[in-house]
């Protein structure tokens, strides 16, 4: 056997040696960034949105009012820029609520009712807006409620009357939406 034989030899079993050892460095590395990237994957969206419906579905309905739009939206962490993966969701659900309600009556139902089940509640009044015409539009409410880590908003904004415009065209959706999160503050 010449020194060009054994050489050649050892060069293929090195070779082999190196490759094995490249696999086996790669598949390390795929398994680390797969244990990494289930790690980062976020909430789970099924469980967490139906923990969120069984919250809403827990909560008294304003009288007369029809449900209309249900979604629910992913929240991101401010403190990573609200990059993916989501922290949590938001489920949004809409009311058509009669003709005439006000959002002083909507505040007060939901206040009423969820106060005395242990719900803590914040109200935050928003005067009417001064139009271009110098005329206001009507007042609404934002009321917050809390409870064991779960957020409740009752927004009423939709209510508010455009009386920039002649009565017969008053601008008003007679809409009140719900945000509800089961773990808010979590």
């Amino acid at each position: 056997m010449d020194d060009d034989e054994s050489r050649g030899r050892w060069l293929g079993s090195f070779g082999r040696a190196f490759a094995a050892l490249g696999i086996a460095v790669a598949l390390g590395l795929l398994v680390f960034f797969l244990a990494a990237a289930r790690g980062n994957a976020g909430v789970n969206r099924r469980d967490y949105v139906h923990r969120n419906r069984t919250l809403l579905q827990s909560l008294p309905v304003f009288p007369g009012a029809i449900r209309w739009q249900l979604r629910s939206l992913p929240t991101y962490d401010a403190n990573r820029d609200n990059e993916p993966p989501p922290i949590g969701y938001l489920t949004r659900v809409f009311y058509r609520v009669p003709n005439g309600t006000t959002a002083g009556t909507v505040v007060r139902f939901y206040r009423t009712r969820l106060k005395p089940l242990g719900w803590r509640a914040s109200i935050e009044r928003i005067p009417g807006v001064i139009l271009d015409n110098g005329k206001q539009t009507s007042t609404t409410f934002i009321a917050e409620f809390k409870r064991d880590g779960a957020d409740v908003d009752v927004n009423t904004r939709p209510l508010a009357v455009r009386t920039d415009l002649p009565p017969w065209k008053h601008s008003i959706h007679w809409t009140v939406e719900l945000t509800v999160d089961h773990q808010a503050s979590n």
